[in-house]
């Protein structure tokens, strides 16, 4: 082979090469890289009123776990639940709850979480946590009243909630074992909330009635207690398949 020749197919095979690494640093997809989860849940935000009311509900679910937590003595495992709204979900919706003219409520949801994690025994715990669930239900009822008497905005607001305890779960069960204690609890406060919302706001002359209080009904048997069965008594496919009747609905 010609010294020619082979500086030729040298310089072609480098410029591939050079080529391909340039092509995987501008996107990363190609050479199996992820997107981080930050980019991910940074799309995902919206401020819509659906989102907002699911948002306020899902604190509603971890303030009711942290409760029963609270209450069987286990103020370790109430902790995550009372610091979830804050960390995970206020900041969706304070935009809007200056908007809809409703009381802002951080410092009541991080004074009870500091008060579970420095001081547990403390009697002041069961005021805060009432007057964080008030602090919500009323950010709740600021909705409009078009909204809170649509039995379609309603649908999608007891869909979201549902689905993401239907996240929460699936996330929590592996090989018919209950694998994260918090994923449990989270998608059992996020049931049972979703299970008063409904009977405060949804009517049962609406079409979709029935059919929420049933999947509810079948959902909530994979809560037999706050604390985690072994095995699980619903089976993550079977709990994705009652939510599921509500997305087609």
């Amino acid at each position: 082979m010609s010294r020619m020749r082979f500086l030729i197919i040298f310089l072609l095979v480098a410029g591939v090469f050079f080529i391909g690494s340039r092509v995987f640093q501008e996107f990363p997809l190609l050479s199996g890289s992820k997107l981080s989860d930050t980019s991910v849940q940074t799309s995902k935000v919206t401020s819509t009123p659906v989102s907002y009311a699911a948002s306020l509900g899902l604190m509603q679910g971890h303030l009711l776990v942290a409760k029963e937590l609270l209450d069987q003595g286990t103020p370790a495992q109430a902790e995550p639940h009372l610091g979830h709204p804050v960390d995970e979900l206020y900041d969706l919706v304070e935009k809007q709850l200056r908007e809809y003219d409703a009381p802002e409520f951080r410092e009541e949801l991080d004074y009870i979480y500091k008060l579970a994690k420095y001081k547990p025994a403390n009697p002041e715990i069961q005021t805060g946590y009432e007057n964080s669930v008030k602090a919500i239900d009323s950010a709740i009822n600021k909705l409009p009243p078009e909204e809170l008497q649509s039995p379609q905005f309603l649908d999608q607001v007891i869909y979201e909630m549902l689905h993401t305890a239907e996240v929460e779960y699936k996330a929590g069960i592996a090989n018919n074992k209950v694998v994260a204690r918090i994923e449990y609890q989270d998608a059992r406060g996020f049931v049972f909330y979703t299970e008063g919302f409904y009977e405060e706001f949804y009517k049962n002359t609406w079409p979709n009635s029935s059919l929420i209080s049933s999947s509810i009904k079948n959902l909530k048997k994979a809560f037999p207690s706050v604390n985690p069965p072994e095995p699980p008594t619903l089976s993550p496919s079977d709990f994705s398949e009652e939510v599921d009747k509500l997305k087609q609905a």
